[in-house]
């Protein structure tokens, strides 16, 4: 399950149709692959960046899994009925549609 603030950034980049966020999202699963191996991507590097950046909670092994999924819903471009076989948790039903409409137009 992936637990989300609505308010985090990842959400508001794609919110504007930036595409960046999907390029941080791809970027962000490698560099904490590497960290939950011991390996720290660069010496500037923290975990709570990329927590604040996408509104996640958890250790390392939690927050791989959830961009994991997060990934895997956005590669797939499924639909609202995702929501329900995800249980993606987003407070706001407006974030969600903006997640969902995002992946649809990409």
């Amino acid at each position: 399950m992936v637990n989300m603030n609505e308010e985090c950034q990842f959400l508001k980049d794609l919110d504007a149709g930036n595409q960046l966020a999907l390029f941080n999202l791809a970027v962000s699963v490698g560099q904490v692959q590497l960290f939950s191996k011991g390996i720290k991507p660069n010496r500037h590097w923290r975990l709570k960046d990329v927590k604040y950046y996408f509104g996640l909670v958890g250790g390392t092994d939690k927050i791989l899994s959830q961009l994991e999924q997060l990934q895997d819903i956005i590669n797939a471009k499924e639909t609202y009925s995702v929501k329900n076989n995800l249980n993606i948790n987003l407070s706001n039903e407006r974030s969600w549609k903006c997640l969902v409409e995002n992946i649809i137009r990409w």
